[in-house]
This record gives structure tokens, C-alpha cells and sequence, in this order.
């Protein structure tokens, strides 16, 4: 025995013909006969309704459950003649004395009774999927995608139909369809859920699996609980390894403990839209490295701390990342970066701004990008910090600049160094852009020391690193 909520149409919550309040009474039949039905309060079927079923003040009925497979007819009418008279007196005050809305009242004695047959409990997936699914699952020739099909729409509860599809995907709006083929098993081909929005607003569609050959599919399985699963967001936890794939797209995976390398199937099996969200809940640290030379969030691997919740998007090539959680915030961190033992270059031009090298992103969860020394960050507040390494005793100072709109983010001290060979300057700021703006790390030098004046090399096997920007946004 399965048990559903009984939807009584257009008198839930109840109003007059012409839309006002009312208080009603529904009258639960065996079908077509004359026989009271018992219908429940509670899901488990254990604790029966009154006969009848009062509305509220509000024409609202409280949740009504039965057996699925059972069938009713139900009676609809206003309330007892006594329950009524405070509306008609509620009509007569509003309007004078001496006066009465003959055509409210005649509205109100209209509405006594309307009776419906054939009403069955709605299972609860099936509610829950309503907005979504409405009453029908209806194919959409030439739904979003390449490929147009020529189907046959399905009904709920009406069982098997045949469909014909033609070579390429198959769209199916509000369900989730399994469809085998009963000419071959090559032909085989199972429906994935996928959401979208449209101008009307959110809406599932089923985008199904690539099929190369054509023929009639005659088993339609409609499941509405995998459709209710598929709008909610289900966790899984890890504590280890385990490659993302496409069974875990759209699920939210929380990793509970341990310290390891979390693996991911390569993008272009994934394909574009694919997409999870990748939390730690531990205490260790968990690095994120696409298959092969793929990339995530322009990086060859994605460092996810204590706390930090990322979504990582497929797009078919590389893999996307935006910032859900993170103790600092959404930020960009790029540096001038040379091999070890290579000087930090000359300032060609003293007296003046000369624009810093910035080549290579270190972390990029901002969705920001790096091209010709600058760095461009999307619309918001930003927290700016940079710092310049200059060589020789003369005056220095370094600026962050905006140079789409031709203003300075954030401004560096100045001043004059005595028997320094190597110095670090400083900028720090914050700066809220409406759209894109590109940012440069630039230099003031008074005297040049040739190949030496952005910094002297280390020379110790590791990178040489000159200059870097970074950028935290705030809001």
C-alpha cells in the first residue's frame, strides 16, 4: 500500500465563483457511489479524517492522504447555512445597512455544491515534482542542443507508447526517461537530468545520451522520484580518492577527513556542463589534479583547505572553478617569475612608470585572467596588494594601476634609499569596479643600473621571483 495526498481541483483553498473567501465542507465517496470513504491526516494511513472536512477562516483544507489505488468521488459545497451568516453579514456592514451585494450572495448560494469523480492520490513525488513536471512528459522536437527528434508525447500513467527518434540526442522536458530499444542492445540509450532556465523561469529537461542509428523505442519507464532527487542537492562524503565522474555530477562532495590527491575523469569524457561541488569539511588537504595536462581554474592543480568549497565546471576541455567558500574570499595571486640565476631586468626609461612583468598565475579562484602584464578582474570590491623588487641606491616607488580607466588603484611610499642593494616596494589598496578592468604592478626608478634595477638573482636553483599582484575581492 502506497500513499499519496488527494488534490481536490479549484477548491484548494476554496473561493466563491467570483473569488472571494469562502468556507467549505469536502465530502470523500467511494467512486460514483454514495458510500463515505475514509481518508487521513497522517501519511501512514492510521488516523482518519472527520466526515466532512472543514475548511479554515481561509477556505484552506488541511493535507489529506489516501491509498494510491484507490479511486474517489468527492463533494464540494459551502459551509453549514449558520457558518455562512457572518459572511453575509460581513457583505451587508461593508456596504450600508439597507444595502446588500444581491450579486455576492447569489455568487455564495451558486457555489453549494460541485462533485467530482475519479480523484486519486497524488504520490508524493509526483507533488513534489509538479512546476517541474506538470501532468505530462512531452518530447520537444528541436529543444536546445544540435539535434531536433521526431517523438511521441507520454502521458503520466499511461504506460507504454512507442517512440520514434531520429539519428542525434534526444530531449524530453519534466521527466526522467529510461529508453531501450527492442530492436537491439547496441541501440540502448538511457536519459540524463539536466537543469536550465529559460524567460519563463526554471525548468528540467532531459538531455539524452549521443545515439548514432534511428529506429522505434517501445519501453518508456517514467520515474518520478529520480526527477524529486534530481532537485535536490544530495552530499557524499570522502575520506580518500575516488575519481569524480559523471555519476557525480551536481552532488555536493564533502570530504570529512584525510590528506590526499583527488583525481578527476578527463574533461571531454565529462563534457561541457558537467559540474560538482568540492568542499573539506577535515583537517587535512586535498589537491584536485585533472587528468593529463588538463586544467582547473587556468592551474595544473586546485588546492582545496579546511573549510574551502569550490564548484568545478567541465567545459569540455579543461575544467573551471568558482569560488563557493573560502577563508579569504574569491582572490587572484600572479608573478613576475624567471629562472633561477636570470636578473630582473633593466627599467629602460627613468623617471617615469614602466610596467612590471607579471607571467605567470599562481592561484586563480576569481575568475580572473592574465594577458600582456596585466591582470583583469571582473565587477566588484577589491582588495589590491603588490610589491616590486628594485635594485641600487636612488629613489623608488611602485603604483597598481587601472589601466582601462586610466586611474591608480593603490599607491606605493616613496623615498630615498641609502646603501641598499635590493629593496621590495610596497602598494595597498582596495577598488570597486561596476565592469572588467585591466591592472598593472608599475615602477618609478630615479637612475638605472642596467639588467639589475627589478632585482638581483638568487641563483639558488629555484625561480627568481621580481614582482606580484594579488587581489582579494570583498564583495
Amino acid at each position: 500500500m502506497a500513499s499519496g495526498l488527494l488534490i481536490f481541483p479549484g477548491a484548494q483553498p476554496s473561493r466563491s465563483r467570483s473569488g472571494s473567501i469562502i468556507t467549505a465542507e469536502l465530502r470523500w465517496y467511494l467512486n460514483q457511489t454514495t458510500t463515505p470513504a475514509t481518508v487521513y491526516t497522517d501519511e501512514a494511513l492510521t488516523i482518519p479524517h472527520p466526515f466532512p472536512i472543514v475548511s479554515d477562516d481561509a477556505g484552506r483544507f488541511p493535507l489529506i492522504w489516501a491509498d494510491t489505488a484507490d479511486s474517489f468521488s468527492c463533494n464540494w459545497s459551502t459551509a453549514a447555512p449558520d457558518s455562512q451568516s457572518s459572511s453575509f453579514d460581513d457583505l451587508t456592514a461593508t456596504q450600508g445597512a439597507d444595502v446588500i451585494l444581491m450579486d455576492e450572495m447569489n455568487s455564495v448560494l451558486s457555489d453549494a455544491m460541485d462533485l467530482y469523480d475519479s480523484l486519486a492520490a497524488v504520490d508524493e513525488a509526483v507533488t513534489t515534482a509538479q512546476g517541474y513536471a506538470a501532468e505530462a512528459a512531452t518530447a520537444a522536437t528541436g529543444a536546445p542542443g544540435t539535434n531536433s527528434t521526431s517523438t511521441t508525447s507520454l502521458t503520466i500513467g499511461e504506460g507504454t507508447k512507442a517512440l520514434t527518434v531520429a539519428a542525434g540526442k534526444l530531449y524530453v522536458e519534466g521527466m526522467t526517461v529510461t529508453i531501450a530499444s527492442t530492436a537491439s542492445p547496441t541501440n540502448a540509450m538511457t536519459a540524463q537530468v539536466q537543469s536550465y532556465d529559460t524567460v519563463t523561469g526554471a525548468m528540467v529537461a532531459l538531455v539524452g545520451k549521443e545515439y548514432t542509428g534511428s529506429g522505434t523505442f517501445s519501453a518508456w519507464t517514467i520515474s518520478l522520484s529520480a526527477l524529486a532527487q534530481t532537485i535536490r542537492l544530495l552530499r557524499s562524503t570522502r575520506t580518500s580518492n575516488t575519481i569524480l565522474s559523471a555519476s557525480d555530477w551536481r552532488l555536493y562532495v564533502d570530504v570529512t577527513s584525510g590528506t590526499f590527491t583527488q583525481t578527476l575523469t578527463a574533461a571531454g569524457t565529462l563534457g561541457d556542463g558537467w559540474y560538482v561541488d568540492y568542499g573539506n569539511s577535515g583537517t587535512g588537504v586535498v589537491t584536485i589534479d585533472p587528468a593529463g595536462t588538463e586544467l582547473i581554474g587556468g592551474q595544473s592543480t586546485l588546492t582545496v583547505n579546511t573549510g574551502e568549497v569550490y564548484r568545478i565546471q567541465c567545459d569540455g576541455s579543461n575544467f573551471n572553478v568558482i569560488a563557493l567558500k573560502t577563508d579569504l574570499g574569491p582572490h587572484v595571486i600572479v608573478q613576475d617569475q624567471k629562472p633561477s640565476g636570470t636578473e630582473g631586468g633593466a627599467v629602460g626609461s627613468t623617471g617615469v612608470y614602466v610596467t612590471r612583468t607579471l607571467n605567470t598565475v599562481v592561484r586563480n579562484i576569481a575568475g580572473a585572467s592574465l594577458a600582456g602584464n596585466q591582470l583583469t578582474l571582473l565587477a566588484g570590491t577589491w582588495r589590491l596588494e603588490g610589491w616590486a623588487m628594485v635594485a641600487g641606491n636612488t629613489k623608488s616607488r611602485m603604483r597598481i594601476r587601472n589601466v582601462t580607466d586610466g586611474t591608480t588603484a593603490a599607491l606605493g611610499a616613496g623615498g630615498r634609499l641609502v646603501d641598499v642593494a635590493n629593496n621590495q616596494d610596497l602598494a595597498l589598496g582596495t577598488v570597486t569596479i561596476t565592469s572588467s578592468k585591466a591592472f598593472e604592478v608599475q615602477s618609478w626608478k630615479a637612475a638605472a643600473l642596467s639588467t639589475i634595477d627589478f632585482g638581483n638573482a638568487v641563483s639558488t636553483g629555484d625561480v627568481e621571483i621580481y614582482s606580484e599582484l594579488r587581489a582579494t575581492r570583498i564583495n
